[in-house]
């Protein structure tokens, strides 16, 4: 059999968690030759695949692959893959209309055929395979035009880092659904209780009618109605939409000086915790005893992850109103034999600013000083929590108007507080402004990791650079510790991964070298991406995410 180096490749299955392969066709890219097998001769391909070097698939990773592998007992390996979907989304993460190869095939005028009915092999399904196969094609085309200037690091990074959270969402993270069904029923009765409270304190609404008159009760999920009845009770807003309509939230209700106002509020936040354990549970496998959430590795266009089905991103702090709470119902699987790590980036954001500044003064405050308090005296300021609010609305790109609220002023009172922080920060200065500068050409920078980040304004330009950053370092890390437990043997398998955190569950006989692994790891990334600030983590071992962060 011939040596052929990239091969476009497709498969057909009988459903989207398959028990078998219908048909494959393959294209190679050089030869323009198409192979095709069906069910009378698939026992072929394996020994067909071992005389490729690259296969170029669309979702390759997440499925073609994998079921290649599990099904013909294939030997495709990750490094072999050029996958056209995670291309697509590296490239422009939020394109339009998305990145299916349907979407694809509309996008470059090469409808993707019509196939229904994937449950027994069909002529038709061959060739709607093919159709895929010559689509794909194309998509890889364009998309190594599109991807020009990106770097092959970034690339690969990105593969590797969807080939680690699919295991990820294998894996599964521990529920305590006993814990969750009783805290969801303890939030569930306040929630009535506020709801009764609300009906005796607020009389119903009259409506004369020309033959009755109607009566609607009080609604206390209405915002309009809450707005209503504390203006009746001389509230007087300040907060209005585009439309002239009252903003009334959490924020707006915890500042008015109203026993009303603060029930409003508590009860807008359970029905935030309801709604989020609620989806917990609804997600909830009953035979693994786990939460397999989803995760989309490239959403934003900071390359920052995404999460549903639960967005576990939006589980409570434990500093949050019923944040213990809520994480203490995450654990692990036996915890008699395992326990749940915790590890996160260190100061990530003012770090990569530092590395960013190269000014050695600076980084040494960030890593051995106080950098809010150093803050505060080069912004004139007197207290270090406005300072450290401050530092991260700036960073946020946060302009005069944001950030003179900040401190009590107005619009006039943080354009001064920003120049004389820029004026007493020369280096903070020339970092925003060349990334200012390079957004404001070309409507987009270079990260870290030599992947371009779309840039949507040029205010949000500095945000978006260490943002994607962090998003870099924190992927390269994630890769560096899965390699590393795999080489030393560990019992430990990731559960979770949000922004700069993750949580492992790890063999307790493996805690002490796992937690060794995940210092080494960051350190290796520091060094990879030459970074002029140091990096660094911290691990927590426990029971529950309450426990470990």
């Amino acid at each position: 059999m011939k040596h052929m180096k990239n091969v476009i490749v497709d498969i057909e299955t009988d459903s989207l968690n398959p028990t078998k392969i219908h048909c494959i066709v393959a294209k190679d890219v050089d030869t323009s030759e198409i192979y095709s097998w069906d069910h009378t001769n698939l026992e072929h391909f394996k020994s067909w695949s071992d005389t490729v070097d690259n296969f170029i698939m669309h979702n390759g990773i997440s499925f073609d692959a994998p079921n290649l592998n599990r099904l013909l007992h294939t030997n495709i390996k990750l490094s072999q893959i050029k996958d056209t979907m995670i291309m697509s989304q590296l490239f422009d993460p939020i394109r339009e209309d998305g990145h299916s190869l349907s979407a694809w095939g509309n996008r470059l005028g090469f409808s993707k055929m019509e196939c229904d009915n994937f449950s027994e092999y069909t002529k038709e399904m061959l060739d709607y395979c093919k159709n895929d196969v010559l689509l794909t094609e194309k998509v890889y085309a364009r998309l190594n035009d599109e991807g020009k200037g990106f770097s092959s690091y970034s690339i690969n990074l990105e593969h590797k880092i969807r080939a680690i959270i699919d295991q990820q969402e294998r894996n599964g993270f521990a529920l305590d659904i006993r814990k969750a069904i009783t805290l969801l029923s303890r939030l569930s009765d306040e929630a009535h209780s506020l709801t009764e409270w609300s009906l005796k304190e607020f009389s119903p609404t009259v409506v004369e009618l020309k033959t009755k008159t109607k009566y609607i009760p009080f609604n206390i999920g209405s915002r309009k109605q809450i707005a209503e009845r504390l203006m009746e009770r001389g509230w007087k807003p300040t907060s209005y939409t585009d439309k002239d309509n009252v903003i009334v939230n959490e924020n707006v209700l915890d500042q008015i000086d109203m026993d009303e106002a603060k029930k409003f509020a508590r009860f807008f936040l359970l029905q935030k915790r309801i709604a989020q354990i609620q989806s917990w549970i609804d997600s909830y496998n009953d035979s693994t005893g786990k939460v397999h959430g989803r995760v989309l590795t490239l959403r934003t266009i900071t390359g920052r992850m995404a999460h549903y089905s639960p967005n576990m991103a939006q589980i409570p702090a434990v500093r949050s109103p019923f944040g213990y709470e809520c994480r203490d119902c995450w654990t692990v699987s036996n915890p008699y034999t395992h326990s749940l790590i915790g590890t996160d980036a260190s100061g990530l954001e003012l770090r990569i600013l530092a590395s960013m500044m190269n000014d050695k003064a600076y980084t040494n405050e960030v890593l051995n000083g106080d950098v809010h308090t150093a803050n505060m005296k080069m912004a004139g300021l007197t207290d270090r929590d406005q300072a450290k609010t401050f530092i991260y609305a700036f960073m946020y790109g946060a302009g005069p108007e944001k950030i003179g609220k900040i401190v009590g002023g107005n619009y006039k009172t943080g354009e001064t507080l920003i120049k004389k922080f820029l004026k007493n920060m020369p280096s903070m200065k020339r970092v925003k402004q060349d990334i200012q500068d390079a957004a404001s050409k070309r409507n987009k920078v270079k990260g870290i990791d030599e992947r371009f980040l779309k840039i949507r304004s040029p205010h949000a330009a500095l945000n978006t650079y260490i943002q994607g950053a962090g998003a870099a370092v924190c992927k390269d890390w994630l890769v560096n510790m899965t390699q590393r437990v795999k080489r030393s043997g560990l019992d430990a398998k990731l559960v979770a991964s949000i922004h700069d955190e993750y949580q492992f569950e790890v063999a307790k006989k493996d805690v002490k070298e796992f937690g060794k692994i995940t210092k080494e790891a960051i350190q290796y990334t520091e060094n990879k991406l030459k970074l002029n600030c140091p990096l660094d983590s911290t691990w927590k071992e426990g029971e529950t995410w309450a426990d470990t962060h």
